[in-house]
């Protein structure tokens, strides 16, 4: 189910749309082997289990990205934030460190806003 929650994610679907790949999956198995079918049966791709391993996903990177940084003798960051042509804003992050072995890291992320930004 981790396979098809970040399908769906990098897709930009619902999680919902969980429900129609596991009625996929299944129809499937039946034709090409239906006495396989109680194996994919016990999946569960509801919007739930797919919110879930979506977040399980989000908070292994993070967890991830902590460690690389936690080696990093000497850093920097950029932070920018901008508009695409519909004027959508969106923030990016820039970070490039270098552990005590001189390994060079770098990372960039970016984060849409749902909403536009007011300047004052």
């Amino acid at each position: 189910s981790f396979q098809v929650a970040r399908t769906l994610v990098i897709a930009g679907k619902p999680f919902t749309d969980g429900q129609i790949v596991k009625e996929c999956i299944l129809k499937t198995v039946e034709e090409i082997c239906p006495d396989k079918i109680n194996l994919f049966t016990g999946i569960s791709l509801s919007a739930n289990t797919i919110a879930q391993r979506t977040t399980d996903l989000g908070n292994d990177i993070i967890r991830q990205l902590k460690d690389i940084a936690k080696s990093f003798k000497y850093f920097s960051i950029a932070l920018d934030e901008s508009t695409d042509n519909s004027d959508s804003a969106q923030e990016l992050l820039f970070v490039r460190g270098v552990n005590e072995s001189f390994e060079k890291n770098q990372r960039i992320g970016r984060r849409p806003f749902n909403e536009r930004l007011m300047y004052w």
